[in-house]
């Protein structure tokens, strides 16, 4: 089809049968609410190519093709690109209050299925790793690896402070604790050692 029809057809559909459509789900008192300004409300869960949303919205694929999940697609005449955004505050979205040390202002999480569930095992995310104040959210940048979700399956192996210092936990190597020497081999392994690095 060409694009100038499509985009002419998806405005038609646009102005006559969306609004028809939220117009006899507010009959029938379902939660879904289409305003003036083409906002959507949905008062619930929202699932794609699911009648069972894990969550407030959930994409279901069963599709192999590079196209599918989610997209967020920016087209401008400037540097600008997509975005993605993670809010964080206390209190309500009316009347929000102020995040606090340890606070978690955004995470993703991974998970496969072990045949009975799904687990966990690795993660990354951004928490505030000290005292908040106006224009000052001092954050941190984590992330966890492992098998299994919890204490002892699935640990923080790297940090970047909010003043740019890194932590690698657990590295390789022979040293017993304290400071040490970081090191990298000739196949970009990196390891601890108590010596100089050989």
């Amino acid at each position: 089809m060409n694009k100038k029809i499509k985009k002419m057809m998806e405005k038609i559909m646009a102005a006559a049968f969306y609004p028809l459509l939220f117009t006899l789900g507010a009959l029938l008192l379902l939660p879904v609410s289409l305003f003036s300004a083409g906002d959507l409300f949905v008062d619930g869960t929202l699932g794609v190519q699911t009648t069972n949303p894990l969550s407030q919205f959930h994409v279901v694929s069963e599709s192999t093709s590079n196209f599918r999940g989610m997209v967020s697609s920016q087209h401008s005449t400037d540097k600008v690109t997509a975005v993605m955004a993670f809010y964080k505050s206390r209190g309500t979205e009316d009347a929000p209050t102020t995040v606090v040390d340890d606070d978690t202002l955004g995470w993703f999480n991974v998970k496969g299925y072990d045949g009975t569930s799904y687990v966990a095992p690795a993660s990354f995310g951004f928490r505030v790793d000290g005292p908040v104040s106006t224009d000052n959210v001092p954050t941190a940048f984590i992330v966890l690896t492992g098998f299994k979700q919890g204490v002892t399956g699935r640990l923080e192996r790297f940090r970047i402070n909010s003043v740019g210092d890194v932590t690698i936990n657990n590295l390789e190597g022979t040293y017993t604790g304290g400071s040490a020497y970081v090191c990298v081999d000739d196949g970009g392994k990196i390891f601890a050692s108590e010596v100089a690095c050989p």
